[in-house]
């Protein structure tokens, strides 16, 4: 299980750590096994998709049971009748705020950057699950709990589910792969500018 998801981590601490430390000489031999990691110098990896569309679908997963939370806390607080719209919305929000520029550092082969992503959506995995067993047991046990908020966590289930399928693929892998290729090209860039010229 997560096999590919596990190994991406893996490759990316491993290579962050050589990218780091690593001289001109130790850059290329970087980037020439993560060109071959790739097997593919150009397709789906070089432009992110598999990341892109996990950001989204983890995004969407987490907003969904927003609504329903703030406004069991809105009527616990006694807040005012639309008051939980607010508190969706800025929780929503903030998760944009955090996985939209993480996935940017991700992008960039920032091992700390991914190691955070997957935490998130393993963090909204939970939200998604600990939704639907509350929805399931809300019904069954006759609580006051509307279709729509069934619908709506059966919805976000498998929305995170595609989500880690997307993470947890070669093409994600070889994602990772070029984006540790394109960090150790830039640093051996920056590194030829420091050079002092003759």
């Amino acid at each position: 299980m997560f096999k590919h998801l596990k190994n991406a981590l893996a490759l990316s601490e491993k290579f962050s750590a050589k990218i780091v430390k690593g001289n001109d000489e130790q850059l290329e031999s970087v980037k020439d096994e993560m060109m071959n990691e790739m097997d593919a110098s150009i397709g789906w990896h070089t432009m992110g998709i598999p990341l892109i569309i996990s950001a989204i679908l983890t995004v969407v997963s987490f907003s969904l049971p927003q609504i329903s939370i703030w406004h069991g806390i809105s009527k616990w607080m006694d807040w005012s009748k639309n008051a939980f719209f607010i508190g969706a919305m800025i929780t929503d929000l903030v998760g944009c705020i955090i996985i939209i520029p993480l996935m940017a550092v991700v992008g960039k082969g920032q091992y700390l950057a991914l190691k955070s992503y997957v935490y998130i959506a393993f963090s909204t995995a939970t939200l998604a699950i600990s939704f639907l067993i509350y929805t399931i047991l809300g019904t069954l046990l006759g609580a006051d709990i509307k279709t729509t908020h069934l619908i709506v966590s059966i919805i976000g289930v498998i929305l995170i589910i595609l989500s880690f399928m997307c993470i947890n693929s070669l093409v994600f892998y070889r994602m990772i792969a070029y984006c540790l290729h394109n960090r150790a090209w830039r640093k051996q860039i920056e590194m030829q500018r420091e050079k002092p010229h003759l």
